[in-house]
């Protein structure tokens, strides 16, 4: 542990006279291209970044050099909900869920399979595990109204067939079905 810490401190040290972000990135894209992190060294870089970007473009650079996936929970812990949509689009939700450790709190959107399967593990988790184990667990559906298209009748059907549909309309389309998950450890 304290080779880890050394290790720590000596690319906070070699980060620090450059202050400037693309800089200090890249510095540790050399660093990473030849060394293995655990989640206490990427939480330690991340104090280092205040910008959402930045925050996320370290967080990509890392993640495949991680070697203790088991903590990366208080990683992800550090990350505000809109980088983590961010990290989601860029890693995929199912690469950051680990369900050794998925007690945390989730906010998906059901309209992107990654996501519905996220909440298929955790449903399949929680009837797996004794207790109660899912608290105030909530559904928000968003409709966008579209322009309501005419009614249109369907075209005359030769005799002895019968038409499949009568009138036929499209004025709501679900966009985004967002489940929010507390799930306890």
């Amino acid at each position: 542990m304290d080779a880890l810490y050394r290790q720590t401190e000596l690319i906070r040290a070699l980060l620090r006279p450059a202050n400037h972000t693309e800089a200090m990135l890249q510095a540790i894209s050399d660093f990473l291209s030849v060394s293995y992190v655990t989640c206490e060294h990427a939480s330690g870089l991340l104090a280092l970044f205040k910008e959402s970007e930045a925050r996320t473009a370290l967080f990509v650079k890392t993640y495949a050099r991680i070697v203790d996936w088991h903590n990366m929970l208080h990683v992800l812990q550090r990350f505000t909900q809109p980088e983590m949509e961010i990290l989601g689009k860029r890693i995929g939700f199912p690469n950051m869920f680990n369900e050794v450790m998925a007690a945390n709190y989730y906010e998906l959107d059901l309209s992107h399979p990654e996501q519905r399967w996220v909440v298929q593990e955790l449903v399949h988790l929680g009837a797996v595990e004794p207790g109660v184990n899912m608290v105030e667990v909530s559904l928000q559906v968003r409709l966008r109204l579209l322009r309501p298209l005419p009614s249109v009748r369907s075209p005359p059907r030769p005799e002895g067939r019968v038409a499949r549909r009568g009138l036929s309309t499209n004025a709501h389309k679900p966009t985004m079905h967002t489940i929010s998950i507390p799930c306890r450890g």
